[in-house]
């Protein structure tokens, strides 16, 4: 099969502007060599790694979304391959 180049990007939410990227670390590209790996399972990637870096920073889990679109970025989740949401468990949060 050939490599697949998915490209993500990370948005937090902003209020009534709708949602904005949080910045050049939180977009980049993943390559995919088979033909299960994709752009499902780019998202499933960068949940985990940013779940990591809030577990090491101990901020707990943020409110964002990952699209990843095929090739090329696109605008947002209206022309990406896949869209993850991920929300913090209100349960959990300090103070609940």
């Amino acid at each position: 099969m050939t490599p697949v180049d998915y490209v993500y990007r990370v948005d937090a939410p902003a209020g009534s502007a709708g949602w904005r990227p949080l910045g050049a670390r939180y977009r980049g590209t993943i390559t995919t060599a088979t033909q299960p790996e994709d752009a499902e399972f780019v998202a499933a990637v960068v949940v985990r790694d940013l779940a990591t870096e809030w577990d090491h920073e101990g901020s707990g889990v943020h409110h964002v979304r990952i699209c990843v679109w095929r090739g090329i970025e696109g605008v947002g989740p209206e022309d990406a391959e896949c869209t993850v949401e991920v929300q913090p468990d209100l349960d959990t949060l300090p103070g609940a």
